[in-house]
């Protein structure tokens, strides 16, 4: 007999890793096979500008949503919950009453946590006693063993790894159609934000020009606000880069695989991070991938065999690598294959549904 399982879920606006993989759970039809599912749909957020703010707006959606979730719980009775979770902030604060709610009911939750930041909003007696009231009697999924790191100080339950999977969207047929170019060409693909080492990728394209190097840098990615686009374009133009690097604005869809599969060698320099699905579509274009130690990106890259990790921030050791790739094509050729044969072999979307379904049926029996 299939579980009820209601899912308790973010999805876009505003796009991020956590909204489009609840929207993927939303039209899997793998997890509707199995289960006797049920969608409760947040949406809190018009942009990323709502990010830490509150509104009348969003006070109206979680008083309706309490509304709906209460009315699931006495009516329709699910075996289990299934609750992406903001791990910190006001966020957590807002999602812990939902918590209290279906605790009150006895029905068993499973939390999701797709970001980091408890560790970092748990430093004092009440904080971690309030996590650990939170999260006792639930189950927890997260991206790896690294993440985990960030609860355990408040949590004795059990938690289960989950990585992100996406659709394959690249075929070998584009790969061998790829578009050649004289000069290598670097991708940035992330929100032009300072948390996401956009500056960090800039200064290292700077050290690379002022050794001569040759290179086309491409950036893609919606800016944070104007202010820091109107840094981003200060900072090229000031330091000469204007020749090197095109900025391009946020890309999706086809028009996003497109630069992806055109370029040369991925750089994610990001400086917080969880998981990191833009990895996934720079390994399915079958790019070497540059990126930092943060969160699960030393789980997902083997470093030296489809990429390298860096300790973040560190700007000279980015550019040694990028150095690095752009001068030997070999390398890179041979490490995108390396990253292209690891995302098919562990990455796409059937397999994040499989292992989803095993363990929520784990969970219920």
């Amino acid at each position: 007999m299939k579980g009820k399982v209601l899912f308790l879920i973010k999805v876009p606006p505003p796009i991020t890793g956590a909204t489009v993989m609840n929207q993927r759970i939303y039209e899997s039809s793998k997890i509707r096979d199995n289960f006797i599912t049920d969608f409760i749909l947040i949406n809190y957020l018009r942009n990323r500008n709502d990010f830490g703010t509150l509104s009348i707006r969003k006070i109206g959606i979680i008083i309706k949503t309490i509304i709906i979730l209460t009315k699931k719980l006495i009516v329709d009775k699910p075996d289990i919950i299934y609750f992406q979770i903001t791990p910190n902030g006001i966020g957590f604060l807002r999602d812990s009453v939902y918590i209290l709610l279906i605790k009150l009911f006895q029905v068993s939750l499973v939390l999701h946590f797709r970001g980091k930041g408890v560790r970092a909003s748990s430093t004092t007696v009440l904080q971690r006693k309030y996590y650990k009231f939170i999260l006792t009697g639930t189950s927890i999924l997260c991206h790896s063993d690294i993440v985990a790191k960030d609860f355990t100080h408040v949590f004795n339950g059990t938690y289960y790894i989950v990585e992100n999977g996406i659709p394959v969207e690249v075929t070998d047929k584009q790969i061998k159609q790829k578009s050649s170019s004289n000069v290598p060409r670097v991708l940035y693909l992330s929100t032009l934000m300072k948390n996401k080492g956009i500056f960090d990728f800039l200064e290292s394209l700077k050290i690379l020009s002022d050794e001569n190097i040759k290179f086309k840098a491409i950036v893609i990615g919606e800016p944070k606000n104007n202010s820091t686009l109107s840094e981003i374009l200060d900072f090229i133009k000031e330091n000469g880069l204007s020749e090197h690097v095109s900025i391009l604005g946020a890309k999706y869809g086809k028009e996003k695989f497109k630069y992806l599969v055109n370029s040369d060698i991925f750089v994610f320099p990001t400086l917080h991070e969880a998981f990191g699905n833009v990895v996934l579509e720079a390994f399915q274009s079958q790019l070497p991938v540059i990126s930092t130690d943060e969160g699960s990106l030393p789980v997902i890259i083997d470093h030296g065999v489809n990429g390298y990790i860096y300790p973040k921030g560190d700007i000279e050791m980015l550019s040694k690598k990028l150095k690095l790739l752009i001068s030997n094509d070999d390398l890179r050729i041979k490490m995108g294959k390396n990253g292209r044969e690891k995302f098919l072999c562990n990455y796409t979307i059937g397999k994040f549904e499989d292992h989803m379904v095993e363990i929520i049926n784990r969970l219920i029996d």
